[in-house]
């Protein structure tokens, strides 16, 4: 069974925009159809349709889905071949906003703020 993210409330559900578009037109579900949904902060439900439109869907809630720990966590590193190599991916993610300063943990690295870019590299960081 689909999951989609919704806003939950008390009994109901609320589906909205892209996701409810992905509900009524990609998935095809109808009024009456059971699906579940959860908010993204650890909540999961069977619920049922309700309502549907082409940007919208209202249902009500039927039963708590308990949430299962994965077996296996994941954790990504990113290991750069050089140093100039890490110092511009950092700079490229500083500049869009990515991350503020006090998130590296990069002792002695300082990024290049937008005035310290040359016309060639903004092209290059902001498109």
């Amino acid at each position: 069974m689909s999951q989609y993210l919704a806003d939950i409330k008390e009994t109901e559900f609320f589906i909205m925009d892209e996701e409810a578009h992905h509900v009524c037109t990609v998935a095809r579900c109808k009024e009456g159809e059971e699906i579940t949904v959860f908010n993204g902060k650890g909540l999961q439900y069977t619920g049922r349709i309700e309502r549907i439109q082409k940007n919208f869907v209202r249902g009500s809630l039927l039963k708590k889905v308990p949430l299962r720990r994965p077996a296996v966590e994941l954790e990504l590193f990113f290991a750069p071949n050089s140093r100039t190599g890490l110092e511009e991916v950092l700079d490229k993610n500083y500049v869009k906003g990515y991350f503020k300063k006090q998130d590296l943990s990069l002792e002695g690295y300082v990024p290049k703020s937008l005035n310290d870019v040359s016309d060639e590299d903004e092209d290059e960081f902001c498109n």
